[in-house]
């Protein structure tokens, strides 16, 4: 059963004005908390530090693996701050993380082929 935590680091406000510059600060906040997990949790599991996502209306529940085991999530509370029901979050396996994140490994591979094959 996992268990899921707030951010111990205060997320980028959600800002329109500027699509990329709310990226850049998102991508930052992202590597800055994976950088904490992995020291707070010593590095334990080849999955700290990965984003998994749940489709949620029209965005996105994100969260970041802190710890193996126990089965440690903590939402980013980025865009919509959207979250997954307590009792999916609570139902979360290891390995059903992992494969959400070798999935999104495989996606993100396929599209950087297809678009070093174009270029």
């Amino acid at each position: 059963m996992a268990k899921v935590y707030a951010s111990p680091l205060e997320a980028p406000p959600l800002s329109w004005d500027s699509r990329e510059s709310y990226a850049a600060s998102c991508a930052e906040y992202t590597e800055r908390l994976a950088d904490w997990c992995r020291n707070t949790y010593n590095g334990k599991g080849d999955l700290v530090g990965e984003v998994v996502r749940f489709q949620i209306a029209d965005g996105y529940a994100e969260y970041m693996v802190a710890n193996h085991s126990p089965l440690t999530l903590i939402n980013l509370g980025l865009g919509d701050g959207y979250s997954i029901p307590e009792a999916h979050a609570r139902g979360l396996r290891l390995t059903d993380i992992r494969k959400d994140v070798e999935r999104e490994r495989r996606i993100r591979a396929m599209f950087a082929e297809k678009r070093n094959a174009e270029a």
